[in-house]
């Protein structure tokens, strides 16, 4: 869209699902469907985040999201759905980030590590590495595989709360890459999404 106002005619469009549902990136087998998943935290209350600078206010909603209630809340909802699946949670803040991994871990031993911009390369790395083969389930995350970060054997996300769209996205697409054997790369032929894990 932001291509077409510039130039003021889309020039190319590929959309997810095509107006008639039969073409588009995931009919066609470029992206995996998106499935959610809906998880009630009954202690999440939100009517104190106001907006700041067209999003939720770090801060306020810093104070709702670490509190011990829906820490545990969200754990709990998200271990339940995610079974033996690895998985990416997208947390506001360093602090928020470190506390669910820990809230995680309380329930599940070792499922989870907490990563954020401020660790060594090679923590981040092996952290990394840990979820890609198995050591771990869980990445919590803070702003670290946003843009940019293929994550092709990560299943499940839990995006950040967020009232950007792109932001939003940014993090859903981390999980809408097929991957299975033969899959890492980028294919040149047309995928059947009916045959990708």
């Amino acid at each position: 869209q932001a291509l077409e106002l510039a130039l003021g005619a889309c020039v190319f469009r590929y959309d997810i699902f095509g107006p008639d549902g039969q073409s588009g990136a995931v009919p066609d087998g470029w992206l995996c469907p998106i499935v959610p998943i809906y998880c009630q935290v009954s202690s999440l209350d939100f009517s104190g985040v106001k907006k700041a600078r067209g999003d939720l206010d770090p801060a306020q909603l810093a104070l709702v999201l670490e509190a011990e209630g829906p820490l545990h809340e969200m754990a709990i909802g998200y271990l339940t759905h995610i079974d033996t699946r690895k998985g990416i949670w997208f947390a506001q803040s360093v602090s928020l980030a470190q506390r669910q991994a820990r809230v995680l871990n309380q329930y599940r031993p070792g499922c989870a590590l907490a990563v954020h911009g401020e660790m060594a390369k090679e923590e981040k790395d092996e952290a990394r590495k840990a979820l890609e083969v198995g050591d771990i389930q869980t990445l919590v995350n803070c702003d670290l595989y946003t843009e940019g970060a293929n994550l092709p054997w990560v299943s499940d996300v839990v995006p950040p709360f967020t009232l950007s769209r792109r932001r939003f996205m940014q993090a859903i697409g981390r999980t809408t890459r097929p991957y299975g054997p033969g899959l890492a790369d980028l294919q040149k032929e047309k995928l059947d999404p009916d045959t990708i894990d």
